[in-house]
């Protein structure tokens, strides 16, 4: 079944892409077959001759290769046609695949949420391959719209992931990968997201005001959802707080409050998650930054809102409140604090609040 290795690879597709387009052949004829991540270990035995298609296997993989994979006349070698089958690829189930994809966007950012990188990035990863694959090799204007609208949205999840596991330099690519397909797209609000999640990298790097200036810039782009402006004049409060700049951070954090529109909008901006807890949490470690004694009871109100749900922002609130524990000279509370943190970043995978615990530590 080397045929079936040497085709897929030719196309640059994982085995679970091959799969969801076999499956999308399958659903077109009314049959059901298993899902793309079962359908993953089959192809892996055909390809590796322990097991071989049927001919109704055989039938759907002619249809999504555009040829008899298995014709021993078969040439590999001839650039034009396999163009051409890629081409014609491109167009198959686009709606669907569109779809299918914002789809699973969204359940891989509920689990990157709750359980944190280690559990979705390799997930994101492959689906970002998928859509990559698709936009490349799509001619029709609306259908490279639609999939540079997907692939912003999720280069941008795949860049924080990276960034939270530690890897800044693939997760500066992401970010640049996602605002490159949101510019193709002619998505504002997709081009300033990606432009506040990049901040962060230089927020990270002691870089504050190049993030200060990155998020201007992006707040500049015109007719942006009123959450995703709050979200922006939150990021900036936290970049100017890393600056030392009190009176201006507090200030934008009065715009976030004042800007948070009412729920009811979230389908906007469904790469946000931004509300008046993940605001609560966003102020108070903003004004730990800023060494405000406002910080611990705004920190002690928020952590409820997370804990035992959101794992790397459980993470960030214990790193906080054993910060301020640090400062207010109550080492047994901060120490408590270091090891709650210290758990939850390790099960979550969070390098860098992992980082944070580190630099406290010492710092303590």
């Amino acid at each position: 079944m080397s045929q079936l290795r040497a085709a897929r690879l030719e196309r640059s597709w994982t085995q679970i892409q091959l799969a969801a387009r076999l499956a999308a052949v399958a659903a077109r004829e009314g049959q059901s077959i298993p899902r793309p991540e079962l359908l993953n270990s089959t192809i892996s035995r055909w390809e590796n001759g322990k097991a071989e298609p049927d001919a109704t296997y055989r039938r759907w993989l002619e249809h999504v290769f555009g040829e008899d994979i298995f014709d021993a006349s078969r040439s590999s070698g001839q650039p034009a046609f396999v163009l051409t089958s890629m081409l014609e690829q491109s167009q198959f189930g686009v709606e669907q695949a569109t779809d299918h994809l914002r789809r699973q966007v969204q359940v891989v950012r509920e689990l990157d949420g709750s359980l944190g990188a280690p559990a979705a990035l390799n997930q994101a990863r492959t689906l970002l391959d998928d859509a990559n694959n698709r936009l490349m090799f799509s001619l029709n204007p609306e259908d490279r719209r639609r999939m540079a609208m997907v692939i912003a949205d999720l280069a941008s999840l795949v860049g924080w992931q990276l960034l939270d596991a530690g890897d800044v330099r693939t997760a500066w690519v992401s970010f640049e990968q996602a605002k490159a397909a949101a510019r193709e797209a002619g998505d504002s609000a997709l081009l300033a997201h990606a432009m506040g999640e990049q901040s962060f990298a230089l927020i990270d790097a002691g870089r504050c005001g190049d993030a200060v200036a990155l998020i201007r810039a992006a707040n500049h782009e015109s007719e942006l959802p009123k959450r995703l402006v709050a979200w922006l004049a939150a990021a900036e409060a936290e970049a100017l707080s890393g600056l030392g700049e009190a009176t201006e951070a507090r200030q934008r954090l009065r715009d976030a409050e004042q800007g948070l529109p009412s729920a009811g909008d979230e389908q906007l901006t469904p790469y946000l998650r931004l509300d008046d807890a993940n605001l609560a949490r966003w102020r108070g470690h903003t004004l730990a930054q800023l060494l405000d004694p406002a910080a611990g009871p705004e920190l002690r109100a928020s952590l409820a809102s997370v804990q035992g749900r959101f794992g790397r922002a459980e993470a960030g609130v214990l790193v906080d409140l054993a910060a301020v524990a640090f400062r207010e000279a109550d080492q047994e509370t901060g120490r408590l604090h270091i090891s709650q943190a210290k758990r939850v970043s390790i099960r979550t995978g969070s390098v860098r609040q992992q980082r944070r615990i580190a630099a406290l530590q010492r710092a303590a």
